[in-house]
């Protein structure tokens, strides 16, 4: 019996801050073959960006989640200085790019043309557009997740963090600051509550997956917060002039909480613009959630902004 042998696969990025473009494209590659990934070394990345990116292997490690935890797989992650990276010696039956790359996957085949190589084939893909139909990109990410909105009396700022994408609160009210959901990158969050120029109070986690609290240590120790637990239903978290009430909402994970304000509310991983929590990972439970689901739909009106621990922020309509 002959087994096939896996095609080869070459993708290539910066890989900052992890969003459905690079999922796209990860995805691509993995049905393709064994994957090999050029990830931009420190220098090049920020001669790429013209601003300084994520260190290499802070990077490299959440890469290496996100393709464990999205495609159950693993890659090869290569450090390159220049886009040409190994490609122009190394053989692979495709490149997989986006249209932003597409020109480079040209070059690399007519480079390795006059060395004599076989050509890659090129596998472009579709960019993956934002809500404004425009393409996604860490950017873009980096740009909007820094511009603080106003809502009511508090002021709130959104960090993306973390290999999963996760989003990270900044309530600020009065001159005091709340933290929810600090899930990584606690350097970048530390840096944000320095510029707010507002006392830190109170770290509070939506549940208690990872994602969702590895940065609560660093910045207890470093800041000096305290991190609130054992939240209990109505439980009410005061912030300078305003009161956060505490919802529990099992399903996602038994210690699920919401935090309800005057005309918004944080979901964490009970519901999200286009759906609702998962709850097949331990401590999840389906009828749990499908009661804290029922729950919410009594408490939430149209026009309130909803704040989910990933993705969107949305309003009821």
């Amino acid at each position: 019996m002959v087994i096939a042998k896996k095609k080869k696969v070459v993708v290539g990025g910066t890989f900052e801050i992890l969003h459905r473009g690079h999922e796209s494209l990860l995805r691509k590659a993995f049905k393709l073959g064994q994957v090999t990934i050029g990830l931009t070394s420190n220098v090049f990345a920020q001669k790429l960006k013209k601003r300084k990116a994520g260190d290499f292997k802070q990077r490299k490690k959440e890469l290496e989640g996100f393709i464990k935890k999205e495609f159950k797989a693993q890659a090869e992650i290569v450090k390159i200085e220049d886009k040409f990276g190994f490609t122009l010696e190394e053989d692979f039956d495709y490149i997989v790019v986006s249209p932003e790359t597409y020109k480079t996957a040209l070059l690399i085949n007519r480079k390795r043309q006059k060395r004599n190589k076989k050509p890659i084939e090129i596998v472009k893909i579709d960019f993956v557009l934002d809500k404004d139909g425009k393409p996604i990109s860490a950017t873009k990410i980096l740009k909007k997740g820094l511009q603080p909105t106003q809502q009511g009396k508090n002021i709130i700022k959104l960090l993306v963090v973390g290999p999963l994408l996760t989003n990270c609160y900044l309530v600020i009210s009065a001159g005091e600051l709340l933290i929810i959901d600090p899930g990584g990158e606690g350097g970048k969050i530390l840096k944000e509550i320095e510029v707010s120029e507002a006392k830190l109070k109170y770290i509070i986690n939506t549940h208690n997956h990872p994602d969702h609290i590895s940065a609560n240590e660093k910045i207890r120790k470093e800041a000096g917060a305290e991190i609130l637990i054992d939240l209990r239903n109505g439980d009410k978290i005061r912030i300078g002039n305003s009161v956060l009430k505490v919802i529990q909402t099992p399903g996602h994970t038994k210690d699920s909480i919401c935090l309800l304000g005057k005309g918004f509310i944080f979901t964490g991983d009970t519901l999200f613009k286009d759906g609702k929590g998962r709850t097949d990972l331990p401590g999840g439970s389906q009828e749990d959630l499908e009661k804290s689901l029922e729950k919410l739909k009594k408490i939430l009106k149209p026009g309130m902004t909803v704040y989910p621990g990933h993705g969107e922020i949305f309003k009821i309509k």
